[in-house]
């Protein structure tokens, strides 16, 4: 034959003499040997992400895909029923191998030859795990102090960020360590982790919220008072904020009593 195709021959024999021609047909198939193509994918995917292997130029058709789980060196492949050109792997969970079949095109008339492809090796990162942040912490405003250390996480820090106004805008911290430090901060503040696992996307720790309250009241007692011809008088503190508490006590002399010591106008 030429080449590869269908080929339909006629075999007719005559005589001299006359008699009714004879014939028949015989039909000719000529398959090219199979050849698989060359695979291709993203080779480096995060545990859990979707990986799909595509083959393209090949002569023939798809057998079937098969794939060698870790341990790799076992080299047990298992099939699969995929008899496409593309196949997807969902969700990894580790790395492996994958390699194609590919069957003459008349398989079904005979043509058991196989070619296989080159096997690809797909190499499963362990996805970011973001971890925890802490402790919480709650400080007069100004003269503060503290350390805020990451716990649990997979994959290395990119960064530390922090927000003033509940996470609407994150300000960056150019800090890789596990810990990082606060000092004299003047408003409740949040900070977090950032991690990055490999390849994987970036992701974000539990956030740790430094609660900042404003500076106690400066206390003021009133004036001093003189008291003639009377044994009762009535306090002047001055009042306090909301989260605040106050008490009066006595320093010196003799006993005295108030109507409430926790409350900045009490008599006694």
């Amino acid at each position: 034959m030429a080449a590869p195709g269908t080929y339909l021959l006629q075999w007719m024999i005559t005589n001299d003499i006359g008699c009714d021609t004879t014939y028949d047909t015989l039909t000719i198939k000529a398959y090219p040997p199979p050849l698989s193509g060359i695979i291709t994918a993203n080779v480096n995917a995060c545990v859990g992400s979707d990986v799909s292997v595509a083959m393209g130029n090949y002569i023939g058709t798809i057998q079937k895909w098969q794939y060698n789980p870790v341990p790799l060196d076992d080299n047990i492949w298992r099939d699969t029923l995929v008899t496409t050109s593309i196949i997807t792997f969902i969700s990894i969970r580790d790395s492996f191998e994958v390699r194609a079949i590919v069957q003459s095109a008349g398989w079904q008339d005979g043509c058991t030859s196989t070619d296989t492809s080159n096997v690809l090796l797909i190499n499963a990162a362990p996805g970011s795990m973001p971890g925890t942040t802490g402790p919480d912490n709650t400080l007069c405003t100004g003269n503060n102090t503290g350390t805020i250390k990451l716990t649990g996480n997979v994959g290395n820090i990119v960064r530390w960020d922090y927000t003033n106004n509940k996470g609407v805008t994150w300000n960056v911290i150019n800090s890789t360590s596990d810990s990082i430090t606060y000092k004299n901060l003047r408003t409740t503040t949040w900070f977090k982790a950032v991690i990055q696992s490999s390849l994987c996307g970036n992701i974000s720790s539990s956030i740790t919220v430094i609660t900042v309250l404003d500076s106690v009241t400066q206390a003021e007692a009133g004036e001093d008072q003189i008291l003639c011809n009377s044994t009762q008088t009535t306090l002047a503190g001055n009042a306090i904020a909301s989260a605040e508490q106050a008490v009066w006590s006595q320093l010196k002399g003799g006993a005295v009593t108030f109507s409430s010591i926790n409350v900045p106008n009490p008599t006694g």
